[in-house]
């Protein structure tokens, strides 16, 4: 990280930082690829003279707006709720509320292939669910996986009764409609716009996932007054923006990059910065702002479907 009040040449050491790394690590980069990440339009018009000057031309450049941009921002927040969204305990919040969208199952998968029915009893698709659960990978990698795991399962009986089943077989049960309506029934698809809607506005929702996390005053400052009918009616705020983009990345991984250089960085969330921990080098002016860490993450509470 690069500290340093206004003046102090921060951005050009980034600048010149990316610059040789694109020429240490030119192939690697090649493939990963490179971004900065401004703070406004006026940011990027600059960086779009000085770094050919030094030599590179293939740096991706866009602002923190430009990296959520899943839904129009049309609305604005106070100053407390801003604060809220952006902690990064929200991140937390997020990854519960998604992962309560997992129930374990309670029937039977029964496959009908020919005169024959293959039963997967829902003891052994719960065995299924978990160890998906328990390699900790992204909610809709896991959901795409599950299909799999059932037909495999269905593979398991059928070699055993003295058929040779191949991959072929295999990817026709996954894509069975018994298995297809277990799947929907146990790990359904989840819209990101969608979760971030119902967190704020529905109260007890929110109460359950950010129990422990957000006390009950940080719930009301972010819960809206009047629930939004649908995605397209909400007035998104850019923090709101910020959450879809954490919970888009929580359903689906983002493409990774080589490295990013995250200037004006004090500007940001913690929620924001977050979600470049990894690769992100910040450039920001020192900060007296004290944010919350998100606690480590456990296993997804999940439960029977009643």
């Amino acid at each position: 990280m690069r500290t340093g009040g206004p003046g102090t040449g921060k951005t050009a050491v980034g600048l010149h930082r990316v610059a040789y790394l694109l020429y240490a690590h030119r192939d690697r980069l090649a493939r990963t690829g490179t971004l900065v990440v401004g703070p406004n339009r006026s940011f990027l018009h600059y960086i779009e003279q000085v770094l050919p000057a030094l030599g590179e031309l293939s740096v991706a450049q866009a602002t923190v707006d430009d990296l959520v941009a899943h839904v129009e921002v049309r609305g604005t927040d106070d100053a407390p709720a801003a604060v809220v969204k952006g902690d990064a305990r929200m991140a937390e919040v997020l990854r519960r509320a998604l992962y309560a969208h997992v129930t374990m199952p309670t029937e039977p998968v029964v496959v009908v292939r020919g005169s024959r029915r293959w039963r997967v009893p829902a003891y052994e698709l719960e065995e299924l669910v978990r160890q998906l659960l328990d390699r900790d990978i992204r909610y809709g990698a896991a959901r795409d996986a599950l299909p799999q795991r059932v037909a495999h399962a269905v593979l398991v009986r059928m070699e055993r009764a003295g058929e040779a089943p191949d991959d072929r077989v295999q990817d026709a049960v996954a894509r069975n409609s018994a298995v297809k309506a277990a799947v929907k029934t146990v790990w359904p698809a989840v819209d990101p716009a969608k979760l971030v809607l119902r967190l704020l506005g529905d109260p007890e929702f929110l109460a359950e996932h950010a129990d422990g996390l957000l006390d009950e005053q940080e719930q009301k400052t972010i819960l809206w007054t009047k629930p939004a009918r649908s995605v397209k009616s909400v007035k998104w705020s850019a923090a709101d923006a910020v959450l879809i983009d954490e919970a888009t990345d929580l359903i689906q991984r983002t493409h990774s990059l080589g490295h990013v250089v995250l200037d004006e960085a004090q500007d940001l969330s913690p929620c924001s910065t977050g979600r470049w921990a990894g690769a992100v080098r910040p450039v920001r002016r020192p900060s007296s702002a004290t944010w919350h860490r998100a606690p480590p993450r456990g296993r997804p509470a999940v439960g029977r479907r009643r």
